[in-house]
């Protein structure tokens, strides 16, 4: 007896045993199954070219396309079973027909906005082609959402590419694509925000509170603190009133221009209305005011932050010790430096160089050096500008010993010295008379 079985993708003939139990397939049946399957074209379907593709290759950490990175072998229920969102999507297909595919468009949509919050582009892209290769047209909302995945990667060029091709599928962008492409823009190509700013206006869309901040953050970021502060003028003619954000960027730009006491306002009138100051505002007051050389004011603000039970970081302390490095105040920026160790606040490179900086700058060598070794002893290990630094310290009071004692330990740990800090050590040594005292100079990739 044999029978036809109803699971294979071609009748396969079962036969039965003389107990009545299914054998399975005979290996001629198999090969006429497998070759049946091939002739039916069950492979995936090559998707069409797109220049977004060409551009996830060649950008990035990988020239591969992400869906290179699947495993070939493993099957679609497989891959369905660890994405549970990719399940859900794939289990809304089977209702496609029902709806027009409505159902799977809004699916495929929430799979490219998880894809943003986790800043996976590549894979946002990717769902992208996949809706065209099943013949699904993605809506202004999908095409959002993957552009919202490549701003967050900080991937501009990839979101204005795919603003262009809302353009040539015969859509508009709409007020939350023009914010995404300027903020997208935020970070490198203020040029490229202002433009979309006026694109915006033209297409009579009117710019809302967050489209003047990203714009004017670009600005600010870009050197340009001046349209910055026209930005945040025009947004209060138009009636948007400043959020937290936006008085951050505006006291950072009043920084860039040097204009403490003008930053230092900004923050009054934070503090009388409904807004509180964070961190992130308070640190750009302090970096403000030490852009303006006004130590105290930062010190000030420091305290202030404390009372207001917000704990300074690393970029509060570094701030400060940067305006006593140009007030000259070796004492004050040493003693911020011990409170920042007190409040076991973790501090970087760029403090410790701050603070030897400041002892060079004073002409402290005793002080540099004792940076120097606390750094050796607890952490972080100095680099080449931290010994550059203490070199010029002892440079400047004719501290021979010391200099040539640091350019040897440079040399030991294959740091190379510049050019000017060999310089301060010939100098430090010619005005003791003990050039001979220098170490030979020797290639830096070699060990010592």
């Amino acid at each position: 007896d044999s029978r036809w079985d109803s699971r294979s993708p071609s009748p396969v003939r079962r036969s039965r045993g003389p107990a009545g139990r299914h054998r399975g397939p005979r290996s001629g049946d198999r090969r006429r199954a497998r070759s049946a399957s091939c002739s039916r074209g069950r492979r995936r379907p090559r998707s069409r070219s797109s220049p977004l593709r060409h551009r996830c290759r060649s950008s990035g950490h990988s020239h591969r396309w992400p869906c290179d990175h699947a495993e070939p072998r493993q099957s679609q229920p497989e891959r369905d079973r660890r994405t549970p969102a990719r399940s859900t999507a794939f289990a809304a297909a089977e209702n496609g027909s029902q709806d027009g595919g409505v159902a799977f468009i809004r699916h495929y949509t929430k799979l490219i906005s998880d894809c943003g919050r986790q800043r996976h582009w590549r894979e946002a892209i990717f769902y992208l082609g996949e809706m065209r290769e099943r013949h699904l047209s993605p809506n202004v909302i999908t095409f959002n959402a993957a552009m919202s995945a490549c701003s967050k990667a900080q991937q501009w060029e990839s979101a204005l590419a795919l603003m262009s091709e809302i353009r040539r599928e015969g859509m508009s962008p709409d007020v939350i694509t023009y914010n995404t492409a300027i903020h997208a823009c935020s970070k490198h190509q203020w040029e490229l925000a202002l433009r979309l700013l006026v694109d915006m206006r033209e297409s009579g869309l009117q710019p809302q509170l967050i489209t003047y901040s990203a714009a004017a953050s670009a600005c600010e970021k870009g050197q340009q603190w001046e349209l910055a502060l026209c930005l945040f003028k025009e947004m209060r003619q138009n009636g948007h009133r400043p959020n937290a954000v936006t008085y951050s960027s505006m006291i950072s730009a009043y920084g860039r221009g040097h204009h403490w006491q003008q930053a230092l306002n900004v923050l009054e009138e934070m503090r009388q209305g409904s807004l509180q100051p964070d961190r992130i505002t308070y640190n750009a007051a302090v970096t403000a005011c030490g852009k303006g050389k006004q130590w105290d004011q930062a010190l000030h603000l420091i305290g202030d932050m404390r009372r207001r039970q917000l704990h300074p970081d690393h970029v509060t302390y570094g701030s400060a010790i940067t305006a006593c490095e140009a007030s000259q105040h070796w004492q004050m920026a040493l003693q911020v430096l011990d409170d920042a160790q007190r409040s076991r606040t973790s501090l970087d490179l760029g403090i410790y160089n701050a603070a030897i900086s400041v002892c060079e700058v004073c002409q402290e060598w005793t002080q540099a050096l004792g940076l120097l070794r606390r750094m050796q002893q607890r952490g972080p290990s100095p680099k080449g500008v931290t010994y550059c630094r203490a070199i010029s310290a002892c440079k400047k009071r004719q501290q021979w010993r010391h200099a040539v004692e640091l350019l040897s330990e440079m040399q030991h740990l294959r740091l190379a010295p510049d050019v000017a800090t060999c310089d301060d050590a010939v100098s430090a040594c010619h005005g003791s008379r003990n050039r001979r005292r220098l170490p030979v100079a020797q290639d830096p990739t070699h060990e010592a």
